[in-house]
């Protein structure tokens, strides 16, 4: 699999290192336009997270994903985006939100049956090269 840093995700760079008398600052850019001093008893609370959508996070894997399932994204409810979003994850998977919607994402697998009638566009092209 893909790993997330392959897929042009904003990269967090520490710009400098800075002694000042007896404590030392470190300068982060965060890459979108955040730069913060931390220092070093900071340093042990900063982490790398990053968000994205199940559509992006397709082929990657992460060590950790967090999903949150809200009624709200009704639309995006579905057993296939949820079972991908699911699969994602290596090591731990962590579901937030609401348990109706999860019910619902499960429930709905009506996804399959897309309206894009293309068997009928493939039949109209074959039947128009006979």
């Amino acid at each position: 699999m893909e790993k997330a840093a392959d897929r042009g995700y904003d990269e967090v760079y520490i710009r400098k290192i800075v002694n000042v008398g007896d404590d030392t600052l470190v300068q982060i850019d965060f890459g979108d336009g955040r730069i913060k001093e931390y220092d070093l008893v900071e340093m042990d609370m900063v982490d790398h997270g990053y968000a994205s959508t199940v559509h992006k996070s397709q082929g990657l894997e992460f060590s950790t994903v967090i999903i949150n399932l809200q009624c709200a994204h009704y639309v995006m409810l579905t057993r296939p985006l949820v079972y991908t979003a699911i699969t994602r994850g290596k090591n731990k998977v962590i579901i937030v939100g609401e348990r109706r919607a999860m019910c619902t994402a499960i429930k709905r697998t009506d996804t399959d049956k897309r309206g894009t009638c293309l068997a009928k566009r493939m039949q109209d092209i074959i039947n128009s090269k006979e």
